[in-house]
């Protein structure tokens, strides 16, 4: 329960004092009485301040007259007790008319009553009222603190939540998907899902710790942030709000929102520690630490599903700029948080079993999958990726993904397989390349470390390349479309947007230029496997 300008209307010792204007805002909130005469200092008015004032200098300016209330009703002051009689006659009727208007109280105040009069028996009530809420206070953070010193989780902080305020409270994780929700009406329910599905849509908006949000059917919720220091962990979010919370009702939110972050820190911690282990694990499995049966009995203890294999994800940091900007242990412990988190979000939403390894440009991700499960592999990958560009505008992550195994033993395999995919992926030219798109190019990449496959290049692409450069030529192009529409003239020509005699005029000039003609299977090769030396070279 607040105390509100209706309440000063009730206190015995202020008969006389009547409402004139604005009868709408009988609600308003007031949380201190502010005395000021000359009203020149208006800036130093707060939020929730009932102005008591003699209107000096308000009866010579029509200007003042027409932007007080306005003025006043923007810093959301409770309201305003003018004394006519004195500097002012009576109170202006353009500033009743605004009052009216917007809903700002107005309260005339009798020329016999002294402002400390008036002040005082004010004060006196809203101090015990202070009181009283300060009381409520240590009662509710007693009663939630209870909760998580026997270990209570998140559920028994909303559930109790809901029990005070008498209205249903959700907490959202970082990304605005529910981590504890209890309905009992189909109303409620679909309530829910427009704010699950609505509010992600508005999340950019939602920087302040605490906020009305309204939805698309005319309902609105309460959102608080659950933060701790300047890092935002989740929302407890409250459906069908007051517009204008009781304070009680604000206090108990307030107390939730901050064991809520308690709750969540001892989580993080936990799942830290767990991922500690993990990321330790799967270093020694890269390494080849452990024989198969040690092996095997550790991946058990952290819930490996020995029936399934994985694909090794490989996110690539290394042109992140943000990463390179990160100046202490703090800001980096910051952002691999949320890049841990994100993943978590991404994958938890397929029930797939992961574990994960983070390093200063890299983060390696297996997840474990059926073979025919592939397809979500991708789909999770960038997902995640689209995830961290949503929040950082970045452009630099990129993800290699290996082929299947089934076995730990090939993790070191795996891991080179996702490396080189993410080294080679100009040639598929996708932010997430899969090892099996690059395969082939993989082989010829090896193969160009090699002495013998320069000479080989030179040999029998490098006379048609200068050719190309010296007279702004295609043929290069042309035998790749050739090679790629499988030596279909018809395909190729309309590939290439040429007549068909101007290919093989091209197809002509390569022969001559190469010694190799395309349209013979032995030179074909030759030609193929010079121009996949091109990609990697």
């Amino acid at each position: 329960m607040s105390f509100t300008i209706e309440n000063i209307l009730d206190i015995d010792n202020l008969k006389g004092v009547k409402l004139v204007a604005g009868d709408r805002g009988l609600n308003r909130q007031v949380k201190w009485v502010t005395i000021l005469e000359v009203l020149d200092e208006l800036t130093y008015l707060d939020e929730g301040d009932l102005l008591v004032t003699t209107g000096y200098g308000l009866a010579e300016d029509q200007e003042l007259q027409n932007s007080l209330i306005e003025l006043l009703d923007k810093k959301n002051m409770a309201g305003i007790a003018i004394q006519p009689g004195f500097s002012l006659a009576e109170i202006p009727a353009a500033l009743l008319e605004e009052a009216d208007k917007r809903g700002f109280p107005v309260l005339y105040l009798p020329k016999d009553f002294s402002f400390s009069r008036f002040t005082r028996h004010i004060l006196k009530h809203l101090i015990n009222h202070q009181f009283y809420l300060l009381e409520y206070s240590q009662k509710i953070y007693k009663q939630l603190t209870k909760l998580v010193l026997n270990n209570q989780g998140l559920d028994s902080i909303a559930g109790t939540l809901m029990e005070m305020i008498k209205k249903h409270v959700v907490i959202l994780d970082l990304f605005y998907n529910p981590i504890v929700q209890n309905f009992t009406s189909t109303k409620d329910l679909k309530l829910f899902f427009c704010l699950t599905e609505e509010i992600k849509s508005i999340s950019n908006l939602i920087s302040a710790k605490s906020q009305y949000v309204r939805l698309n059917n005319g309902d609105q919720v309460y959102l608080v942030s659950i933060t701790t220091g300047s890092e935002t962990m989740g929302y407890l979010c409250v459906l069908n709000p007051e517009d204008s919370l009781e304070e009680m009702d604000a206090i108990a939110i307030e107390h939730a929102a901050t064991l809520a972050a308690l709750v969540m820190l001892k989580e993080i911690a936990v799942r830290e520690t767990e991922n500690s282990l993990r990321e330790d694990f799967l270093e020694e499995t890269l390494k080849g630490v452990n024989p198969p049966q040690i092996l095997a009995k550790k991946a058990a203890t952290f819930g490996y599903d020995k029936n399934k294999g994985y694909h090794l994800i490989l996110f690539n940091l290394t042109s992140w700029e943000i990463v390179a900007n990160c100046k202490t242990e703090n800001q980096l412990f910051n952002l691999k948080k949320y890049l841990l988190t994100s993943i978590e979000h991404c994958i938890s939403k397929y029930g797939l079993r992961y574990m994960y390894k983070f390093s200063h440009d890299k983060i390696l991700l297996l997840l474990q999958v059926s073979n025919e499960d592939f397809p979500l592999v991708e789909k999770a990958s960038q997902e995640i990726i689209d995830i961290i560009k949503a929040k950082y505008g970045s452009h630099g992550i990129v993800a290699g993904i290996s082929n299947y195994y089934s076995k730990l033993e090939n993790l070191n395999l795996a891991y080179q397989e996702a490396s080189r995919a993410i080294e080679l992926r100009g040639i598929a030219n996708k932010t997430v390349t899969l090892f099996t798109d690059i395969e082939i190019y993989n082989l010829f990449y090896e193969i160009a470390r090699q002495d013998f496959s320069q000479s080989f290049f030179k040999e029998k692409l490098g006379l048609l390349i200068d050719y190309d450069k010296k007279n702004g030529s295609q043929m290069v192009t042309t035998l790749e479309h050739f090679l790629a529409c499988n030596c279909n003239l018809q395909e190729t020509s309309t590939s290439l947007y040429v007549h068909r005699h101007t290919l093989r005029y091209r197809l002509q000039r390569i022969k001559e230029i190469t010694g190799l003609d395309p349209l013979i299977p032995q030179d074909r090769l030759k030609l193929q496997m010079a121009l996949m030396l091109l990609k990697v070279i």
